[in-house]
């Protein structure tokens, strides 16, 4: 109702046609705003409008109606009007949809419709998709129209124009394929972009927080079609913080990789067509190849958009950090990311393939592991001093000298001399039995100890033996270590002196002198002198036994002095081989410390040989038990 105040007379009758307009037109607002296809509607609705108009004149007041005007509303057509959203997908829940170019009314006139450089190698005839309930920026927007009003031919495929638009301001006018003759069900796309876009550049820009609406074909409504906080589509993004208190960590290179390839991924910027980095560096700003810059937070890195798939992050931690972290899920549940929301961690933030299948955003949280200050070993030996075939125990004790940063798991390599050899059995690391990984060559092993927590400290322990060849003089064992974040330590050493006793030094060499050959039997020849090859002598007593004590380990001569046999008596050869070289009297002996060598010697009858001088008619005579 207007209301005016002592107009003219002109003026009222500018009002009365005025207000005759403006009510024909609130009749037409009121009749598009039916409701259409509600339960229990009739589809034919009858709208009727009367125009009033009221003024003051002459100290009257005055009011005059129009007439009755009547609009029958058509409601039922629209009942079949619906719209379904979807967007490209893979795996379960998916379909396929066949989708040709919606022509769209540019700027420059009647173009196809064309998506992102980012989509293009996806198909369309048909497209893979499932039903969207939200979209993000950059993703092409699939939609069908389930409108029978629009099969007008059902001889023939159809088409039929329309409106989508986004409440931030764009509007594109597209017109769009029936999927079949006579189906009723129309197929489109747009390709969205982030950020605001023109009206009349086939794209549809949309901003966070925005709706996206279809305007009714039939009736020029506009109907919701569907409302989402936007985003970007297949955002591998997360933060990089330090396990040790979550605080985000700036510095570190981040590269997608293509799990398919092994090469780095193909990733694309919010616009879709622009050419992002593989590799970024946690809180730098971005440039993609559009100039379009990109600020992320401390400790954040971006990956726009890149096509379904398999990926994974390759990490370059900064100095004074370590990736991947040796630290558990379990260990990093506590901490709170800036967001003041826990850290998601999985397996992806460690390094594992993740998959890229539909419009939500991949979050990926790495976190990454303080290095601290070198480990620290002290290493002791329960002696100083050890005999071949003693055990030697030794004691390594591993600590952690940082008071914040707790250790990853450290591996002890234990490098030992040849004169000593492990006991696997007796390890053990915080006095819990463990096993030894024993280098190839056997001079070395390597022993796990788990984590040491700030300024604790660890302890392992092993038993050596002292091999019985071990010469005298000192060995020295060293040990060093290092966790899985290259923390290293110092190298720790033990020495231990190796004294040897005489006997177990030494070589003895006896033996026996016997008549009648080979036989074995035969008794023993006393008197006779036996000559190793420095000239010591030993003379065989009544039995024929000889023996030569505290001999030098090594290779010696044995040999009979046959001038010393009877005159009826010579040596043979009863064992032929290379160690008596040819000779009956004469015996190579090869001995190592604490060997006993036995070397006998055979005589047996032959002719009187003729005397040859004074050590042939002096034979030596033997001494006597007690000497």
């Amino acid at each position: 109702m207007a209301r005016f105040l002592s107009p003219s007379p002109n003026m009222v009758r500018l009002t009365r046609l005025f207000g005759a307009l403006s009510c024909a037109l609130g009749a037409a607002l009121l009749a598009l705003a039916a409701p259409a296809g509600a339960t229990g509607v009739e589809s034919v609705r009858t709208v009727s409008n009367v125009a009033q108009i009221e003024w003051d004149e002459g100290g009257e007041h005055l009011r005059l109606s129009s007439n009755r005007i009547d609009i029958a509303v058509d409601t039922g057509s629209n009942a079949s009007f619906s719209l379904t959203a979807y967007h490209f997908a893979s795996g379960s829940g998916t379909a396929t949809l066949s989708a040709p170019a919606p022509i769209c009314a540019s700027a420059a006139g009647p173009v196809p419709v064309a998506l992102a450089a980012a989509w293009r190698g996806e198909s369309l005839a048909p497209a893979i998709v499932a039903p969207a309930t939200q979209v993000r920026a950059g993703e092409p927007l699939f939609f069908l129209l389930d409108y029978a009003d629009g099969n007008i031919d059902p001889t023939r495929v159809d088409t039929v124009t329309g409106i989508i638009l986004s409440k931030s301001g764009d509007r594109e006018t597209l017109t769009i394929t029936e999927t079949g003759p006579d189906t009723g069900k129309f197929a489109g796309y747009i390709q969205t972009v982030p950020g605001s876009s023109p009206p009349g550049d086939c794209r549809l820009g949309v901003v966070p927080g925005d709706k996206i609406l279809v305007e009714s074909l039939k009736t020029g409504n506009q109907t919701p079609f569907i409302t989402v906080e936007l985003g970007v589509l297949f955002d591998p993004d997360g933060i990089v913080f330090d396990s040790s208190d979550g605080s985000p960590i700036s510095g570190a290179r981040v590269t997608l990789v293509d799990e398919a390839t092994s090469a780095p991924a193909r990733v694309f910027g919010d616009n879709g067509d622009a050419v992002y980095p593989s590799t970024v560096v946690s809180g730098d700003k971005v440039r993609d190849s559009s100039g379009a810059a990109y600020d992320n937070g401390v400790g954040a890195y971006r990956f726009p958009q890149v096509q379904a798939g398999r990926y994974r992050m390759v990490i370059e931690a900064p100095p004074g950090y370590h990736a991947p972290s040796a630290r558990s899920p379990a260990e990093l549940a506590s901490l709170i990311g800036p967001d003041g929301a826990p850290y998601q961690i999985g397996t992806a933030s460690y390094g594992a393939a993740f998959a890229v299948t539909g419009p939500g955003g991949v979050s990926v949280a790495i976190p990454l592991d303080k290095i601290g200050k070198p480990i620290e070993l002290v290493k002791t030996a329960d002696r100083g001093e050890a005999a071949p075939g003693d055990s030697v125990v030794y004691s390594v004790i591993v600590r952690n000298p940082d008071p914040r940063v707790v250790t990853s798991a450290i591996t002890l390599t234990d490098h030992f001399p040849a004169a000593m050899r492990l006991r696997t059995g007796t390890i053990r690391v915080n006095n819990r039995p463990a096993a030894a990984r024993i280098a190839p060559d056997g001079r070395s092993f390597d022993v796990d100890v788990p984590p040491v927590a700030a300024g604790q400290a660890a302890e392992v322990s092993y038993g050596m033996d002292v091999l019985g060849t071990a010469p005298d003089g000192e060995t020295v064992n060293r040990v060093e270590g290092h966790d899985d974040k290259g923390t290293g330590s110092n190298v720790a050493d033990a020495a231990v002196r190796i004294r040897r006793d005489a006997i177990a030094d030494r070589v003895t060499i006896e033996g026996r002198v016997t008549d009648g050959g080979c036989d074995g039997g035969g008794r023993g020849i006393a008197g006779v002198r036996i000559i190793i090859e420095d000239g010591s002598y030993a003379v065989t007593d009544p039995e024929g036994r000889y023996h030569f004590e505290g001999v030098t380990s090594g290779t010696h001569v044995v040999q009979l002095d046959d001038t010393t046999l009877p005159v009826d008596r010579a040596a043979v050869d009863c064992r032929p081989d290379t160690r008596s070289g040819g000779r009956a009297f004469s015996r190579f002996v090869d001995g190592r410390g604490g060997d006993l060598k036995r070397v006998d010697f055979h005589a047996a009858p032959a002719p009187p040989r003729a005397p040859r001088g004074d050590a042939a008619r002096a034979r030596p005579a033997p001494a006597s038990d007690a000497a």
